[in-house]
């Protein structure tokens, strides 16, 4: 029975439970994709390792660390504070955030910042990338290069309340204060 190598909790897999399903549904999906719709290569088509599936949507230890401390919040309310391994997985994930807080220091970050850059190298209109990184770097102390992130977000999805709120935050923080008060105002017409 899978369990805690597989799950967050009772329901939400974690990455390596990703994984791991994807794995097992890959040949089985691919066989039912119509043959002209399939990538053409001169090569059989191989499933990905699980440190490509992590490298490509630059999942990094910084990311690991946000899950388990949404993760962590969660836990603490209804219905998770009535399961029977409550305790043990709160101690758990004590000891696993002490781990990845010890793995998310300065150079970690900068290694992470090019995780990200290399898998928008691969894929510069994903808005979900420039959003990630945009909060890398504004935890790195980087706002120029979180504010240019959040205007390619913005580019990439006119109106997202999440971008236009923080680009009114790198405003305001740079004393552009009527920019800030622009983009706040957006955020509330929407």
């Amino acid at each position: 029975i899978p369990g805690a190598e597989c799950f967050w909790d009772h329901v939400h897999f974690n990455f390596d439970g990703n994984f791991r399903l994807a794995s097992g549904l890959a040949d089985e999906v691919v066989s039912v994709i119509p043959e002209r719709s399939r990538a053409t290569s001169q090569s059989q088509p191989r499933n990905l390792t699980q440190e490509e599936c992590a490298t490509r949507p630059a999942l990094t230890d910084w990311d690991r660390r946000l899950v388990l401390e949404r993760m962590c919040r969660r836990v603490h309310e209804p219905p998770f504070t009535q399961q029977l391994d409550h305790e043990k997985r709160i101690q758990l994930w004590s000891e696993l955030l002490v781990d990845l807080k010890q793995m998310t220091g300065p150079k970690d970050l900068t290694r992470a910042i090019g995780v990200y850059r290399k898998a928008l190298d691969r894929r510069n209109d994903d808005w979900l990338l420039h959003h990630r990184l945009a909060f890398l770097l504004e935890a790195t102390g980087d706002f120029a290069g979180a504010e240019q992130h959040w205007r390619r977000v913005l580019e990439l999805i006119p109106g997202f309340p999440d971008a236009l709120f923080k680009l009114g935050d790198m405003s305001a923080r740079e004393s552009r204060f009527i920019e800030a008060e622009e983009r706040y105002s957006q955020v509330l017409e929407l």
